[in-house]
Formats: structure tokens, sequence, C-alpha cells
């Protein structure tokens, strides 16, 4: 799951999670195409954009996702079945409003995995 820690839009341009399965040894990219869901949908940025494969920074790219401005708002990835994950890459907007993304954490399960304060063009 991706959540904002604040009040304000989330908007997604691509996450990719990286993990493997108990019995691989090598990690690979497990959320591409996965369903994924959000905590509520604004201008069509739907959270299926965030897993199809598209980096493009540009909203009017159809590839990001977009919340109403909320506290907390989020997205997360169902993986159906359980991983190892060894990281995880948030890619930001690139046409405007960078600082949406701006203080925002990650977590697998109830687990926090990582927590960005100033968000870049990608964020691991």
């Amino acid at each position: 799951m991706v959540r904002h820690t604040g009040k304000n839009y989330l908007t997604l341009c691509e996450v990719q999670v990286y993990g493997s399965d108990k019995k691989a040894v090598a990690y690979s990219l497990i959320s591409k195409n996965r369903p994924s869901s959000q905590s509520s949908e604004g201008w069509g940025g739907k959270p299926s954009r965030a897993v199809d494969g598209n980096t493009n920074g540009r909203y009017g790219s159809n590839s990001c996702t977009h919340t109403h401005n909320q506290k907390h708002a989020w997205w997360k990835v169902t993986l159906n079945g359980s991983y190892k994950i060894n990281k995880v890459v948030v890619w930001n907007r690139s046409d405007c409003c960078q600082h949406r993304l701006n203080n925002f954490e990650v977590l697998a399960g109830n687990h926090r995995c990582g927590k960005i304060g100033t968000a870049h063009a990608s964020n691991t």
C-alpha cells in the first residue's frame, strides 16, 4: 500500500513491486497488471494505471492514478500470494504537482517498509 501521511491528492504514475515467492531465488516484478484499488478516484485516474507498466509521468498520457484531496489517501495492489518483497519503486507525476507526493509511506501488510519526505521522479 502507498499511503499519504497528510492531506492531499495522491497521484501515482507507476508502482513497481519486486519480490519472489518462497521458492524463487531471484527477484522479479510482481505487481504488473495485478488488481489494485484506491481510497477515491478523481479525474479518471483509475488505480490500475499504477500497474500498467508505463512510467510516463504526464497525466495526459493516461498512466497516472488520481484520488480526491483527502486525509491519508491510499492506493494498494493485491498480489494474490505470499512474497518476499525486495523493493518498491514509486513513480511520481512529472508534468506538474510533484509536491503532492511528498510525505508518503509504503506498507506491506501492516508493516511499514519505507517513508519518503520529499518525493522525486522515482522513489525507492
